[in-house]
């Protein structure tokens, strides 16, 4: 295999914040900046500042130019379906088009004191809905139709399969609230014969038959948001040969992701390249990449996405972008999407979730060797087959028997359950895939004694709880059982003995030619360990194989790429190292112009001080 030739396809495809006045020659000459530094493509993506009227004339000059521009590079040009984000409001099109189109939030009182946004009375308390003109009701097709022909439809009257596809950005049913749609009473009726308005109570209180109510409910606003929005958009798109990507909000944690999505796994489908986001530097046990990688795999896709980077501040090295990403690149991630290279950093501009990974950044002409080792593992992990048979069971609609809105802690320990769980495979080195109960009701069977999803067989599957369940997955996992199968939990896995050390996370992909073994120190601090496999290291700078010894040395966060390929391991050899250590004396050779930094700073709104010495982003 050729590790040093990597097609545009595994390259990055960055967030490209158009957040200026937009000039077609600019535009131009920014592409072959990022075709030099090695991208794969660009979003572009409207933000904050942009002087440019929003898919107006020159901003469609703009994005002409911008494919063409790309047509001749080799790379990709997506759009970036919304002016700013979440995705959905089309520019104001959507909402400003009245209450039914606009985003609500059932509220429950004592009093009936809210009588033009009145629901019912259910019991002892009065319901009404809250009113989010600034956003839409995802739940409502309608609604996002209207979406789609603002925005998507303008598109390809003008591109057609000019373009690879949108990227939608973090579309999202509530923020606020447990969301209402006037959609509600006839869907409730029709999938439950029950009538919604006498159940709202147990939607709050545990009164009733509340678990059930609960559980019917967010399963209904979970299949509908995948209804109207996700698959709505997709078959869109699939039916004009275009690609969908983008990310949800709030993926990392259970009771987090219920109320903006009743369940992250079940939207990832409708996505050709499934996405999710993180923010910062932090790295932490979450079910982010996880679910994301977990759905990417069973559904076979193209590649799953990570929008990173952001909030990672101007002073961030490359080592601590290399350890973030590949902490999720181990886990189920194989395509980087940078946020953000900012086509203007004047003025706000620069604050604008940091760091523009872009130009202006001293360090951007030595930027490529990052991009070029980056892109190499993610081609060797989309290009290899995963090999699982553990399934773990997603227990979200346990969650969504619990969830009232406010109270988290009975969710936070189902999570934590959950979390351990995926620890203790990830400490024996167990590949293994999240089961999420949507998919397995649209999906999963029984085939040889084992449950089948995609192209994965899983004769080991991990039940935290029976308590509430789908009922098809309660038929599932009876017949998995009448045929043998038999349900346990982590512990009672053997472990894996590719390597001797748990903080080590590995990943294993079966490509044409060999095996590669993936590596990653999760944790900050230098790890020794026993490598189990045969093969050579994979030096990422420079595509070579290089011998390696039993014996590894991880840095923080550092991470091996063993390939077997049938050759022969050689002791105690000198082998790639993931930091060059530089000696002898340094001088700076120069300076640099208006390079000040103001960390503090006394401000006034109109005259009066809002704060002495305050902390800069604080004036944002």
């Amino acid at each position: 295999m050729n590790f040093k030739d990597i097609p545009q396809k595994f390259r990055p495809i960055p967030f490209w914040s158009w957040n200026s006045k937009l000039e077609v020659e600019e535009t131009v000459r920014q592409i072959h900046l990022m075709n030099a530094c090695g991208m794969g493509g660009f979003f572009m993506h409207a933000r904050g500042g942009l002087a440019t009227e929003y898919m107006g004339e020159e901003w469609f000059d703009n994005v002409t130019a911008s494919i063409e521009t790309a047509k001749e590079l080799g790379m990709k040009a997506w759009a970036y379906d919304e002016n700013g984000w979440p995705s959905g409001f089309g520019d104001g099109k959507v909402n400003g088009r009245g209450v039914e189109y606009q985003q609500k939030y059932l509220r429950m009182e004592s009093e009936n004191t809210h009588k033009e946004t009145a629901i019912c009375k259910c019991g002892d308390n009065y319901f009404y809905y809250d009113i989010n003109p600034f956003y839409v009701d995802v739940l409502d097709k309608k609604v996002i139709d209207v979406f789609i022909n603002e925005v998507y439809d303008v598109y390809y009257k003008k591109y057609g399969n000019e373009i690879e596809g949108f990227f939608t950005d973090e579309p999202q049913i509530s923020r606020n609230g447990i969301p209402w749609s006037f959609v509600f009473e006839e869907e409730y009726k029709a999938r439950y014969n029950e009538n919604i308005l006498e159940k709202l109570e147990e939607l709050f209180l545990e009164i009733g038959d509340y678990k059930k109510t609960r559980f019917n409910f967010w399963k209904m606003v979970t299949d509908l948001f995948s209804t109207a929005y996700m698959k709505n958009i997709y078959d869109w798109c699939n039916e004009r040969g275009l690609k969908l990507t983008g990310h949800l909000a709030i993926e990392e944690d259970v009771f987090g992701q219920i109320r903006p999505n009743g369940a992250a796994m079940p939207h990832y489908e409708y996505f050709h390249i499934p996405g999710c986001d993180w923010l910062g530097r932090s790295m932490f046990d979450c079910l982010t990449a996880r679910q994301v990688g977990s759905v990417g795999a069973q559904m076979d896709k193209e590649a799953v996405l990570v929008e990173i980077f952001a909030l990672c501040g101007n002073n961030v090295s490359f080592s601590e972008l290399k350890a973030l990403y590949e902490w999720h690149m181990v886990r189920g991630i194989n395509l980087m999407c940078q946020h953000l290279e900012a086509y203007s950093m004047k003025g706000i501009r620069k604050r604008d979730y940091p760091p523009s990974m872009y130009y202006q950044q001293p360090w951007w002409d030595d930027y490529k060797t990052f991009i070029d080792s980056m892109s190499g593992i993610g081609k060797l992990l989309s290009e290899g087959k995963e090999e699982t048979s553990v399934l773990l069971i997603h227990p979200m609609s346990l969650a969504w028997s619990m969830y009232n809105d406010k109270d988290r802690e009975a969710i936070d320990e189902l999570e934590a359950r959950l979390l351990k769980t995926i620890k203790t495979l990830e400490q024996k080195h167990i590949e293994f895939h999240l089961g999420d109960e949507t998919l397995m009701e649209r999906h999963a069977a029984i085939k040889d004694g084992a449950v089948v999803i995609g192209n994965f067989k899983y004769d080991k599957v991990i039940l935290l709880s029976d308590e509430v369940l789908f009922d098809s997955t309660r038929d599932l996992l009876a017949r998995f059982k009448e045929n043998g199968g038999k349900l346990i939990s982590a512990e009672e896995i053997s472990e894996n003995a590719v390597i001797d050390n748990p903080e080590i996370t590995y990943a294993k992909r079966v490509l044409k030619d060999c095996v590669m073994h993936y590596f990653v120190n999760s944790t900050d601090k230098e790890q020794k360990a026993s490598v189990k496999v045969s093969g050579r290291a994979l030096d990422i700078l420079s595509g070579e194989l290089l011998p390696i010894s039993e014996n590894y040395t991880f840095e923080p966060f550092g991470s091996l790429i063993v390939i077997e390929d049938g050759a022969s391991r050689e002791k105690d050899e000198k082998t790639a190292s993931d930091i060059i250590y530089p000696t002898g004396d340094f001088k700076i050779s120069g300076k640099v112009e208006n390079c000040l930094l103001l960390d503090k700073c006394d401000y006034y709104f109109d005259g009066e001080l809002q704060e002495k010495n305050g902390y800069v982003l604080n004036v944002q």
